[in-house]
């Protein structure tokens, strides 16, 4: 029904009234279809009707195909729904634990809300990042306002700008995670082994540093990251619609000021970036 569509995914919230509303039809038309038979045939008829209930329509509950699809990984009936995390994630937890919690990180290559992770026992489903490891990160991307402006052009300009730890700086992000257990074909997302090697070659530098590897995670440091958590701007520079990150990369002549969009009064000034 088209009413419907106002819920999200309107299947799996409402879809178990059609058949939890069947049942008392089909209970009432076994009855009578049981009572047009004579005495005699009434308990065959009674056994194959219920062992075409149990066995056939119940099957796919007790093969468990029912918790399968035909996407990736739940499209193998010995996995299915279940999900089994690496022990790689534990030990990336308790490294980046060790090294404090005021820092984010950024994770590449970025998608949408979506991911999908190549394990034994995977997962595909809403991006998790933020609850696998135990620092806030910008792993996706998503419809939030000011966020998107930042996350959706995050790896354009990773790949394409000189200056990316000057965007790291203003996030406040000690680290790139480049993950490469993700399905990025399926999601469309980049391939990882093209921004490991754009990593490699920005090694030769002293602004990133591989720090450390956790088999398909691999981490590299800012060199130059300072906690960056309060910023004191020495002014403001006022721009018209919302500001993009790439208005603070452009701006190289204002290192200490901070961008704003508003009317001229400041008073009905919304501060949409922090210092530059």
């Amino acid at each position: 029904f088209s009413f419907l569509q106002l819920f999200r995914n309107p299947l799996e919230k409402i879809g178990f009234i059609l058949p939890l509303s069947s049942a008392p039809l089909f209970c009432l038309g076994v009855s009578l279809l049981i009572g047009k038979f004579a005495a005699k045939w009434r308990r065959i008829v009674y056994i194959a009707l219920l062992s075409w209930l149990v066995i056939v329509w119940g099957g796919p509950f007790w093969t468990g195909f029912v918790f399968t699809s035909t996407a990736i990984p739940t499209n193998e009936v010995d996995i299915g729904y279940k999900v089994s995390v690496p022990t790689i994630y534990q030990d990336a937890s308790e490294w980046l634990f060790s090294q404090g919690n005021n820092f984010r990180l950024i994770i590449l290559p970025i998608g949408g809300e979506g991911i999908t992770y190549l394990w034994n026992k995977g997962y595909s489903g809403v991006e998790l990042s933020n609850q696998l490891l135990p620092v806030t990160s910008v792993s996706f991307n998503t419809n939030i306002p000011f966020y998107n402006e930042v996350s959706s052009d995050l790896e354009r300009i990773f790949l394409t700008r000189e200056n990316f730890p000057k965007v790291m700086d203003l996030l406040n992000a000690r680290y790139i995670v480049v993950r490469s257990d993700i399905d990025w074909k399926i999601r469309g997302m980049r391939n990882p082994q093209v921004i490991r090697r754009e990593m490699q070659g920005l090694e030769t530098g002293e602004e990133f540093k591989m720090i450390n590897q956790f088999d398909s995670l691999k981490l590299w440091e800012n060199s130059n990251w300072t906690d960056h958590t309060v910023y004191l701007p020495k002014g403001l520079i006022r721009v018209s619609g919302t500001s993009t990150i790439e208005d603070i990369l452009n701006n190289e002549k204002n290192q200490d000021l901070a961008i704003y969009s508003g009317e001229e009064n400041l008073k009905e000034v919304k501060l949409v970036k922090s210092e530059i």
